[in-house]
């Protein structure tokens, strides 16, 4: 007798999962750089059940389901793989990362301690980066801000009191990434000087002391002598100089006239 057998073996096809992720902002800049990656893979049965996420710097990590940040502490780009598997099949994904530079911030000041008549300050920026180009917004500690690589400018301190400012430098990249650097710059008062009342004096070799406030000023002019001993020696209008200078370093000066005339005959 013939006899027919048959045999049967069941085949199982898994599916493949199919990798993918998102990225919330693949430029950043490298301070506070902030990627967060968030797994979007599918697979059409089962479960995926490893993930391995490759950084691009030599860093990786394993089986992050939940959304992962991974800060990188170099600019540059980065080539970031996600490889998903399930049963042994397995799918990748590759997406580039770009991590900014920062702006290198540093400034000079021309004179940081200055006098409120004739202050001028000249801010020069020596910022750098690594890669493309700046621009720059000054914030000037009293409110003013100005823009440029290198600005003057000149403070409307109150004339009686010390003056500090803060001066900010902020430098922005054309990534839009930037980082900041602050100096102070001092604008001192001038002393009040007062030399006193203009006067009419004979002609007569007889000295007389002028008198300033305050007193530990220097007199210039015709015929008078730097402590204030002015002796007449002509007719005519003089004109006298007092100078004071203040523990700051600033100078301020006032002036009196004198008008020398010949004296009544007796």
């Amino acid at each position: 007798n013939c006899t027919d057998s048959s045999l049967t073996r069941t085949v199982t096809v898994n599916p493949n999962p199919i990798a993918g992720f998102s990225i919330n902002k693949a430029s950043q800049c490298l301070n506070g750089n902030s990627l967060i990656f968030t797994d979007t893979s599918k697979i059409s049965s089962g479960t995926i059940t490893s993930r391995i996420w490759y950084w691009g710097d030599g860093q990786q990590s394993t089986n992050p389901a939940a959304p992962v940040t991974h800060p990188y502490t170099k600019d540059s780009t980065y080539q970031v793989k996600l490889v998903v598997s399930s049963l042994g099949c397995k799918d990748s994904i590759t997406k580039t990362v770009v991590v900014n530079p920062k702006p290198i911030v540093q400034f000079g000041i021309n004179d940081s301690t200055q006098c409120l008549d004739s202050n001028s300050f000249v801010f020069t920026s020596a910022s750098s980066i690594k890669s493309g180009n700046l621009t720059y917004l000054w914030r000037m500690g009293d409110g003013n801000t100005r823009n440029g690589n290198s600005i003057t400018y000149k403070y409307a301190a109150s004339p009686n009191s010390p003056h500090k400012y803060n001066v900010t430098l902020i430098a922005v990249s054309d990534s839009a990434c930037r980082d900041s650097i602050s100096k102070n710059v001092y604008v001192y008062p001038l002393p009040s000087v007062n030399a006193g009342r203009d006067t009419t004096l004979c002609n007569q070799p007889v000295g007389v002391n002028f008198t300033g406030s305050p007193i530990n000023g220097t007199w210039t002019g015709p015929n008078i002598t730097s402590d204030g001993l002015f002796t007449p020696n002509g007719l005519g209008i003089s004109t006298l100089v007092y100078k004071v200078n203040n523990s700051f370093g600033c100078s301020n000066s006032d002036t009196v006239q004198v008008n020398v005339i010949n004296p009544e005959p007796v």
